[in-house]
Formats: structure tokens, C-alpha cells, sequence
């Protein structure tokens, strides 16, 4: 109970705000639907929160006008309003259906810190200013599976558009292990998260064993430090305009069906416009494991029906049997630097890997365009008046292990006598590398998505403030660059959740002597999830 009390002052504390928005609580185990919300008295499940009309909101008058968007009170009098916060206790909290809820100001829905709830769906459609934290979503754990999305945040002619949804920190699967054969994944699998609307930020989640990972429909949409592992079809389609996708992890492509299987996919047929997108520091792996079931050829960055106007695309690692490592056909004022694109068999077909620019194809020419400072295995530019140059083109294995600090376990960080050393073009170098490493380091800058830093005896790697060292590591790894109380998860190249550890007191040590030899994703976001922007998502390997 002492533990109780504390827990409770601090997330009111945490939470409360000049406005007296108020906390809510709702438990599996202990609530009840005749409850008042309170942490001595809560609500039993999510969903039976919603279906009693306990939260106050605005909906559209119908039909939705755009140039008139007109709104009557949802509910009026519930208890829940604009502002406040609820939160979930573990168990079953059946599914989230929120149909025409616009709120005046942000309502959050969140795990209680060091619980995990489980919603079987998560649908919202014509909803305004909610967040989603740190629920797994999955209708596994319900003893089914459901062939459609697991998070779907739908904009609808008749009742309206979405808008300023945050979906961060969740856990989403469509099964916990990866399917072995074609027909389970074909019957069984679900999407990841279908997001159709305006300013939707997609950030720091874990979405594994699924079809198409992320696929946003709507401009100024932020995609950042996700981790998309065990897919079936694209990782991530950008279908709109001015969005940021930024240091994402999309791995482990299954080929189980005739899709054309993309790491980050985009198109405009339909009419749609896809400019000024920002496509920076993600990592997109074929594969992990050379002997994983349905293994099948994956393109990297793949955008075939332009035109694409006016993207930047830098600092990504491209690891791909395929080749499409980045491939832009109708591209004008796009800009290509300091990426890695490599195949990791370049002597076997499908591939070498390339960065490609092409005409559309409508046979409308791509034009001013930027190559500069990339690794990979083939240049194919078809772009008029285009800026091409200090670009390094790399054939064979031996060239890799030559000149990266170990390929085979997909680290590409540079070695001291790699000859893309020192060789950028500063002026198009970005600010800093892939890790956030600031460039230069040396003389010039480095060619590729890392920058080549002197050891210290210890390497570190960094992200976003973060420092993580030793790597390799084998009993325990320090985490510094923050100080606070930070909640770690580790994630294997499986999408299995190897390791869970809340509350933890940075800067300082994390044991590690439980995980197994292999490769990892460590995610780190402040504890109670209510500071987004403390997170790091890096491959450690560990002995």
C-alpha cells in the first residue's frame, strides 16, 4: 500500500496542471464498471469505459463540411474531459473503438508505469489530440487473430478527419513468434498501425510478426525510433507530404505472398502527393539471419510512381539482397547523401545493391537533383543537372571487411584506414552522422551514414544524448548522457522482448549476463513515458 501511495503522488504531481486536469484509473483485476474512476474505486476495462459514455469529447455536426467543420458536445457532463489522463492497470482491456471524439485539448490513454495492459484493436475514427502510451496491442493474448489493422486511425468523408493523434511507446504484434510457413502468415497476420490524417506522430514503438508495418495517409506525419520487425509487406509507405521518418529500425523481411516487399515504400497513384519528405538516419535490414524461414528478397527504399519533389534522403543504412537499395523514379530537387546502401551477397542475384535515380514513368525527366558522399555498390543516375561526386562505390565482401568494423554482424561504423575516411564533401555532409555523432570528426568529413571517431578504450555508441558502452558488451553495458529515471527495453532480432527494466537510474550500469549472444535493440524512454523525446533505438551485439 506504502508502495501504492508513493506511486500515486507522483503520477498526480506528474500529471495535475494549472488547468485541474485529472488522473483516471482503470484495472482488469481489481475495477469495476460501477466505479468512479479513482484510484481506490476504478473502472474495470478501457473498453467498457468508452461504451458507458464516460468521456467528454466534441463531434463534428454531420455530414463533416471542411469548410465548415462545425461541432456539438459528445456526452456532456462525463467525467473524463479534455486534458486529463487515463490510465491502465495490466490485464484485458478489450478493444478501443472512438468514433467522432474532438477534443479541445490532448486526453491520454497510458500504462500505469510498470504495467502492460493489452488491447485486442485500437481503432479511432474522426478523433482529435489523443495520445496512446505504452499499451501492447495484439489479439493474440484474446486466443485470435485478426486479418486487418491492430492500430487504425481512420479520417471518414461522412464523420470526419484525424488529426493530431500520438501513438508512442506501444508494443504491437500480430503473434509473438514469427510464423514458419506461408499459408499461418497469410491467414493470421494483421497490420501494424494505418494512420490517415494530419500531424500523426508515430514514435518509439515495437511492432514485430505483422504484415505492412507503419503506413501513414496524411501530411506532416513524424515516424521516429520505431522498430519494425518479422514483416510480410512494406515496413513503412509514406503517403504524404512535409513528414519525417527518422531513425527507424526495419528488419527481417518474410516473403510469403506476391508482394513486392519494401523496406520504406512511397507512391502518388490515386493523386496523391508525396513532397518534402525527410527520410533520415533508419535502418532497413533484408535479413538478420541467413537461414530464416521465407527469406526472400526485399528493395530498400523503393518509390517507383513519382513524382517525388524536393526529399532529403541521409544518413540510412540500406542492407539489402536486392537492387533497389534507394530507388526514386520521377525525383526533382531530391537530395541523396552520406547513406549506406549495400548488398550483403553483392556477387548474387537479385542485386548489387544501387542508388538509383530515374526518369518518371510517364517519361517525365528527374532533374536537380543532389548525389553526394554515399557508399554502395552501383550509381545509376538519370537525373538532368543533377550534382553527382565523392561518392564511393564498394563491389565485394572483402571491400567491406576492409573498410567496416564487422559486416557479417551488419556494424558499418568505419574502421581508421577506411578509405571513406576524410573523403566527404563537407559542404553537402550533414550536421551530424547516423549516431548524432557531430561531423567532422577529422579534416573532412566521412563518407557514408557513420562518422569515423577516434577510440577512447571504450567504443560508445550515441544517440539522441544517450551514450551506451562497451559494444561488444558481455556482463553489463553503462548508459550515460541523461540523468533521471529511464524504463529500458531490449528487443532481439526476432521481435522477442528479451529484456524489461523500468525505473532504472541513469547514468549508470544495466546488467545484461541474461541475454543471449546476438544482436539487439535498446529503447529508452523516460520513466512513466511522459518525456517522448528521451529514447534511443541501436543494434548492441552482445557476448
Amino acid at each position: 500500500m506504502k508502495l501504492h501511495s508513493l506511486l500515486l503522488a507522483f503520477m498526480v504531481t506528474l500529471l495535475s496542471s494549472p488547468t485541474s486536469a485529472k488522473v483516471f484509473y482503470v484495472d482488469p483485476a481489481h475495477g469495476s464498471a460501477s466505479g468512479d474512476g479513482s484510484a481506490s474505486r476504478p473502472w474495470k476495462t478501457l473498453e467498457e469505459v468508452v461504451h458507458n459514455n464516460l468521456i467528454e469529447s466534441f463531434s463534428y455536426v454531420l455530414p463533416y463540411d471542411p469548410k465548415n467543420p462545425a461541432t456539438k458536445v459528445k456526452n456532456p457532463g462525463a467525467p473524463v474531459k479534455a486534458g486529463d489522463t487515463i490510465l491502465l492497470y495490466n490485464g484485458l482491456h478489450g478493444t478501443l473503438e472512438l468514433q467522432d471524439y474532438i477534443n479541445s485539448s490532448t486526453i491520454t490513454i497510458m500504462a500505469f508505469p510498470g504495467q502492460i495492459p493489452v488491447l485486442k484493436r485500437v481503432h479511432l475514427q474522426a478523433c482529435k489530440n489523443w495520445v496512446l502510451d505504452g499499451l501492447l496491442v495484439s489479439s493474440e493474448p484474446y486466443s485470435t487473430y485478426i486479418k486487418s489493422t491492430l492500430v487504425f486511425l481512420e479520417s471518414h468523408k461522412w464523420h470526419g478527419p484525424v488529426h493530431s493523434v500520438t501513438v508512442q511507446n506501444c508494443i504491437i504484434y500480430s503473434a509473438r513468434q514469427p510464423w514458419t510457413k506461408a499459408s499461418d502468415w497469410n491467414s493470421k497476420m494483421s497490420n501494424g498501425i494505418i494512420a490517415s490524417g494530419d500531424s500523426i506522430r508515430i514514435l518509439n514503438n515495437t511492432i514485430s510478426n505483422i504484415n505492412f508495418g507503419i503506413a501513414p495517409v496524411g501530411n506532416h506525419t513524424q515516424v521516429i525510433n520505431n522498430t519494425i520487425t518479422n514483416f510480410a509487406g512494406d515496413g513503412i509507405r509514406i503517403l504524404g507530404s512535409n513528414g519525417i521518418y527518422r531513425n527507424n529500425i526495419v528488419m527481417n523481411c518474410y516473403k510469403v505472398n506476391s508482394n513486392h516487399d519494401d523496406g520504406i515504400q512511397s507512391y502518388t497513384t490515386g493523386g496523391l502527393r508525396v513532397d518534402s519528405n525527410i527520410i533520415e538516419g533508419n535502418i532497413i535490414l533484408n535479413y538478420t539471419d541467413p537461414d530464416q524461414p521465407l527469406l526472400g528478397p526485399l528493395q530498400g527504399i523503393g518509390c517507383f510512381d513519382g513524382p517525388f519533389n524536393d526529399w532529403i534522403i541521409r544518413n540510412n543504412i540500406v542492407i539489402v539482397d536486392h537492387w533497389h537499395g534507394i530507388s526514386l523514379y520521377g525525383a526533382h530537387r531530391c537530395t541523396f547523401v552520406n547513406n549506406t546502401v549495400l548488398d550483403p551477397s553483392p556477387g548474387v542475384r537479385p542485386g548489387p545493391a544501387w542508388i538509383k535515380i530515374e526518369n518518371n514513368k510517364n517519361g517525365t525527366n528527374s532533374d536537380h537533383c543532389i548525389v553526394k558522399n554515399n557508399i554502395t555498390n552501383t550509381l545509376a543516375i538519370n537525373a538532368k543537372t543533377t550534382i553527382v561526386g565523392n561518392n564511393i562505390l564498394m563491389r565485394t565482401n572483402q571491400q567491406y571487411q576492409r573498410n567496416f568494423v564487422d559486416y557479417t554482424a551488419f556494424d558499418f561504423h568505419l574502421l581508421k584506414n577506411s578509405i571513406c575516411v576524410d573523403k566527404a564533401d563537407d559542404l553537402y555532409a550533414p550536421a551530424v552522422d547516423r549516431d548524432g555523432t557531430p561531423r567532422p570528426q577529422g579534416q573532412h568529413a566521412d563518407i557514408g551514414a557513420y562518422e569515423y571517431q577516434v577510440p577512447t578504450g571504450i567504443f560508445h555508441i550515441k544517440n539522441r544524448g544517450f551514450h551506451v558502452s562497451p559494444n561488444p558488451a558481455s556482463d553489463r553495458i553503462y548508459i550515460s548522457g541523461s540523468e533521471g529515471q529511464f524504463d529500458v527495453t531490449m528487443v532481439d532480432l526476432s521481435g522477442r522482448i528479451a529484456l524489461v527494466k523500468t525505473g532504472v537510474s541513469l547514468p549508470g550500469y544495466l546488467d545484461v549476463t541474461a541475454l543471449k549472444h546476438g544482436v539487439y535493440a535498446v529503447n529508452i524512454a523516460s520513466h512513466g513515458r511522459k518525456i517522448a523525446g528521451n529514447f534511443i533505438c541501436l543494434l548492441v551485439i552482445v557476448f
